[in-house]
């Protein structure tokens, strides 16, 4: 999110107001931010009613596990429904959740490659999955609901450079990497 605020006032023209847990590093660069949660309906609402957005980002996510899954669970889906909550309340013109190419699951018949009308399924085991799946499910719905949205569904994968930081690179620090086989 920081790095999403930083290039959009580098190209200038826009008002940003944002919510986080954290204080951002840089409150100097958002019209408004609010800290707050995404699982609150309260601050959504707030946020949304204030900055009457035409453009909405949704990016909220807990990425590293807690090992809370009701927080995890909040985040994702509460945090997802709030948001597109506020966009059908404020007729938001455009908007973009960031969803993962975890949604649509690991599975042995999968597309290959994955296209925009291959099943978003996720892997029932596995909480990123899984709850990126029904996110991005819940924004397809609204999307039927709503066709006059431009709704941009973003599905990145996972990527490597000399700054990656995160729990998915650290299994890449041992000497033997742990791999799971079925039975």
């Amino acid at each position: 999110g920081s790095k999403l605020v930083e290039l959009l006032t580098k190209s200038g023209g826009w008002e940003i107001h944002g919510i986080d847990v954290r204080e951002p590093a840089r409150p100097n660069l958002y019209k408004r931010f609010v800290r707050g949660s995404v699982t609150s309906s309260i601050a959504m609402k707030n946020l949304f009613d204030r900055a009457r957005p035409d453009v909405a980002v949704h990016l909220a996510f807990v990425v590293t596990s807690t090992h809370d899954r009701e927080l995890e669970t909040s985040v994702a889906l509460d945090g997802t429904r709030h948001f597109l909550e506020g966009c059908e309340r404020n007729a938001t013109p455009k908007a973009v959740l960031l969803s993962s190419v975890a949604a649509y699951g690991a599975h042995d018949d999968n597309d290959v490659p994955l296209t925009e009308a291959s099943p978003i399924r996720g892997v029932s085991g596995y909480g990123y999955s899984r709850l990126k799946a029904e996110a991005d499910r819940m924004a397809q719905m609204y999307l039927e609901v709503h066709p006059e949205c431009e709704f941009a569904i973003l599905r990145p994968c996972l990527f490597a450079g000399p700054g990656t930081d995160n729990n998915f690179f650290d299994v890449l620090k041992f000497a033997v990497v742990p791999q799971v086989r079925d039975r």
